[in-house]
């Protein structure tokens, strides 16, 4: 019992994660990256961003491009550093950046990998403003592989109810050979806000099971007027 609480929360946590926030990686934006860690980033990277005309268009398109192309590559990797770096401390209650680091490290080390990879923008809403802040809701799609071993692959039925849950979609394959759920074309979104005037944005990956707990950051005029 003490073991699948502890996949439950780990589950929560990586794969159906309720607010994955992320800031801004714009030049100007000052943060403790570690240089030698950054620069192995963008040669390494393989994530490539596609996006639809729509998309395109949006005035601020080639910042979230960017924005989630370092998170999403960052998190590939296993680069919880840099990963930790482009999420916004508040969401998480209080957890010190160990205890937020230490549940990423808990996740593989019971047994859960998440890979996400062509990656494409689909869809980014006009932008909404209140008194303080803008905010835009980005659709994307990408193909996800969640890979179990030891305690998860235990427990690999628990894992596709939670995944089904959460992607909204019953389109979910298990590979024997691979021990390996993938999920082709998820459909997903962020929404990005920023202060006015800052050019800063930060952003929460939402799953569905917990898109109504979003009311508690975001005012429900604003989420109303988000599509």
């Amino acid at each position: 019992m003490k073991n699948k609480h502890n996949l439950a929360f780990i589950l929560c946590f990586l794969v159906v994660s309720p607010m994955i926030i992320l800031s801004s990686c714009n030049e100007n934006t000052a943060t403790n990256h570690n240089p030698s860690t950054t620069e192995s980033l963008a040669n390494a990277a393989k994530i490539s961003i596609k996006t639809s005309p729509q998309a395109s268009q949006h005035p601020h398109y080639k910042q979230f491009n960017l924005d989630m192309q370092h998170y999403i590559d960052s998190y590939n990797k296993n680069y919880w550093d840099e990963v930790y770096e482009t999420m916004y401390p508040p969401m998480h209650g209080g957890k010190s950046k160990d205890d937020v680091m230490t549940n990423f490290v808990k996740a593989k080390l019971m047994g859960m990998e998440r890979q996400v990879n062509d990656v494409k923008i689909e869809k980014i809403s006009d932008v909404v403003e209140d008194g303080k802040n803008l905010y835009c809701k980005i659709y994307f799609s990408s193909n996800v592989a969640v890979k179990v071993s030891g305690q998860a692959l235990e427990n690999k039925d628990y894992i596709l109810t939670n995944l089904e849950l959460s992607y909204d979609t019953q389109d979910i394959n298990y590979d024997e050979a691979t021990q390996t759920f993938n999920i082709p074309d998820a459909y997903t979104s962020m929404i990005a806000i920023s202060k006015k005037g800052a050019n800063l944005w930060k952003y929460i990956e939402i799953d569905k099971q917990k898109e109504p707990l979003l009311v508690n950051v975001i005012p429900k005029a604003v989420l109303d007027k988000l599509d």
